[in-house]
């Protein structure tokens, strides 16, 4: 299950609406969560060797890459 979709008023100013409405267009192309997309590699990964013990490898790897990981972890 994919939270809700962040809407254009909670992007905050003006740099982040540009930093962060292509990857919420692309997140929804792909079928991730925006809100974990949105944490970053390191928090995401922080919060599953947290949460659930598991460590992920971010090196090398994309933030959409990362993401699909860690959702198929936790809603998986």
């Amino acid at each position: 299950m994919i939270r809700e979709e962040k809407s254009n008023d909670t992007f905050g100013c003006g740099f982040n609406k540009r930093k962060y409405a292509g990857d919420a267009k692309r997140c929804k192309e792909l079928g991730l969560d925006f809100n974990l997309h949105c944490m970053g590699p390191k928090r995401i990964k922080r919060y599953l060797k947290k949460k659930y013990d598991f460590e992920i490898d971010i090196e090398g790897k994309d933030r959409f890459d990362i993401t699909r990981e860690a959702q198929a972890i936790i809603y998986g």
